[in-house]
């Protein structure tokens, strides 16, 4: 998400369409999380993503801790001029919620949107080729580059 704004910003020719798998698209600290919220929902249920590793992720991706920049925070990011966007998350992943508010954000600003969420299945488990259903998601993401 971060390289499709610079894109823009920058007035370079944009993608046809894009995807993101279980992104982790709110970066910025936020203390006012609310107890439905996928990272506290989740946070004893993601297997491959604990809740702890979060400060340390913003920790070393930012460690000036200035998270100004939209990137950090797809609530208050413009997702205005993006391409059509593919989202896929787990649902008992800490970073569910993140594809669901991007996924509603695009679809705000007039982008094609898919989301998928995948029932009981943790951060990034299409990745994993031994993981039932991954080759599935991949096809799923095969599928949509193929209708741009």
């Amino acid at each position: 998400m971060g390289l499709l704004m610079e894109i823009r910003a920058e007035k370079l020719p944009m993608p046809k369409c894009s995807f993101l798998l279980s992104p982790a698209l709110r970066l910025a600290p936020d203390d006012n999380v609310p107890d439905t919220d996928s990272r506290i929902e989740n946070q004893e249920r993601d297997v491959v993503l604990p809740s702890f590793a979060i400060p340390k992720f913003q920790d070393a991706l930012v460690p000036s801790g200035d998270f100004s920049h939209p990137v950090f925070d797809v609530e208050n990011a413009s997702l205005e001029g993006l391409p059509p966007l593919h989202f896929q998350a787990g649902t008992t992943e800490i970073l569910r919620d993140d594809s669901i508010i991007a996924a509603k954000k695009a679809e705000e600003a007039g982008i094609e949107t898919e989301l998928i969420l995948w029932p009981d299945y943790p951060h990034v488990f299409m990745i994993f080729s031994f993981a039932q259903n991954a080759n599935k998601a991949i096809r799923y993401v095969g599928d949509f580059i193929n209708s741009y």
